[in-house]
């Protein structure tokens, strides 16, 4: 090979290697371009990331609120798991209470029974009463009817006393006017203790006595000298 051939070859291998060169910036710089996008998309990527980083903040943020909340909640159905727990033992004692009230109920309904039966005892016993009450009332008015015409016979002596005593104040004009008034206040003090006399069971003899005691005039005037 000559010279020439060779510095033939020579220069379209250079301009083959200034073309590949120049081939190769370009490609290179077409990576570079690539690569910037790549850097843009990644720095895209970085700041979702960051918003993701952002809202996973948050999120962990709210989900600590709800934790919160739900210890809250825990605190509260602990009060009032608590608060059933005190109703419960309130529902005991009222159930106590309802049991111990049964039972006096029982004991009043028992009591009642005998109230029940000293009830109609007591009514028996004021029926006999009422029935004894009565027989005595029809004893006491037939007492009294009897009295009456005790009263009525002694009434009728006093007036026949009275008029012996008038025809003998007539016909003895020599004895003392002192022992007829004697024996006039006698008389009165008979009949105002007429209702004490009557009272008592010697009553019914009271007319026969003084018919005995004023039948003579004589006895009278020696009753009165005493």
């Amino acid at each position: 090979m000559t010279n020439e051939e060779l510095a033939i070859k020579i220069d379209s291998l250079s301009d083959i290697v200034a073309n590949l060169a120049k081939t190769m910036d370009e490609r290179f710089k077409q990576i570079d371009k690539r690569f910037e996008q790549v850097d843009e998309r990644f720095e895209q990527i970085n700041h979702r990331f960051e918003l993701i980083d952002e809202r996973f903040e948050q999120i962990d943020e709210r989900f600590e609120q709800i934790d919160r909340r739900f210890k809250q909640v825990d605190d509260r159905f602990e009060q009032i798991n608590h608060r059933f727990e005190l109703i419960d033992e309130r529902f005991e004692q009222i159930n106590e209470r309802f049991r111990q009230v049964d039972e006096r109920f029982e004991q009043i309904d028992e009591q009642l029974a005998d109230i029940r039966k000293d009830h109609k005892t007591l009514v028996d016993i004021v029926k006999d009463m009422d029935l004894a009450a009565d027989e005595r009332f029809q004893e006491l008015k037939a007492g009294q009817a009897e009295l009456a015409a005790n009263q009525e016979s002694l009434r009728a002596a006093l007036a026949v006393v009275r008029r012996e005593l008038y025809h003998e104040s007539g016909s003895r004009e020599m004895v003392d006017d002192t022992l007829y008034n004697s024996l006039d206040k006698r008389l009165r003090r008979v009949e105002a203790k007429f209702p004490d006399l009557a009272s008592s069971p010697s009553s019914l003899a009271v007319p026969l006595k003084i018919r005995l005691l004023f039948s003579s005039p004589t006895l009278v005037l020696n009753k009165c000298k005493r």
